[in-house]
């Protein structure tokens, strides 16, 4: 008996919206992870309105000041982990990314719910344009990170490529076969070179 196995479909959608070319990736949901964070965000809150009443209580400060001073710094890293807790599961559920090119620009875009931050390339800077598989590096390294892009940088996506002195990443929600196949999507869209040999290079 012969199994036959289908070819996987890639995820990302072409979007006939850019000058140019452009395609928008959903964040890859993980449900196991999307429920825990949601039962996590209930508990959450239930604690950050409990601390938030008793800081509020005059009477309590009263009572036992040092233990309110306590709450006080409890509530500010409760919070802090809510807050990341609350955008990794709007990321999840419905998050997604933009990447597009026009002309001398390329942009990647992250939203979910209407909220939005952009980040633009200008092309002729780009180079070594390559995958990085992110999968087998935390498989290596033993790690179950969810793919969730950074607040505060490119986070670690399937998309790599040199710019300028440093090096830049996007498409945290792709695989390395589909950032493989994006990438020679891309190449006729970038300047001579700017994408790597193979399209391919772990580092």
């Amino acid at each position: 008996m012969t199994l036959k196995i289908e070819s996987a479909a890639a995820r990302y959608r072409l979007l006939d919206s850019f000058d140019g070319f452009g395609v928008r990736v959903p964040a890859r949901t993980n449900w196991f992870v999307a429920l825990f964070m949601l039962g996590w965000v209930g508990g959450w809150a239930v604690g950050e309105t409990t601390a938030l009443a008793s800081v509020a209580s005059p009477a309590q400060w009263d009572r036992n000041p040092g233990a309110q001073m306590f709450t006080c710094f409890w509530l500010m890293g409760w919070t802090v982990g809510g807050i990341f807790a609350i955008y990794t599961l709007v990321w999840l559920l419905f998050g997604s990314e933009v990447i597009g090119i026009e002309g001398a620009k390329l942009t990647y875009r992250v939203q979910a719910l209407g909220a939005h931050w952009t980040r633009a390339f200008a092309v002729e800077q780009i180079a070594r344009m390559r995958v990085f598989d992110v999968q087998a590096y935390n498989a290596s390294r033993r790690s179950n990170s969810i793919p969730v892009p950074s607040l505060f940088g490119d986070g670690a996506g399937s998309i790599v490529f040199d710019y300028g002195a440093g090096i830049r990443s996007i498409g945290v929600s792709l695989d390395a076969a589909e950032a493989c196949q994006l990438i020679e999507q891309m190449r006729s869209w970038l300047p001579e070179g700017a994408v790597a040999g193979s399209g391919w290079d772990a580092t």
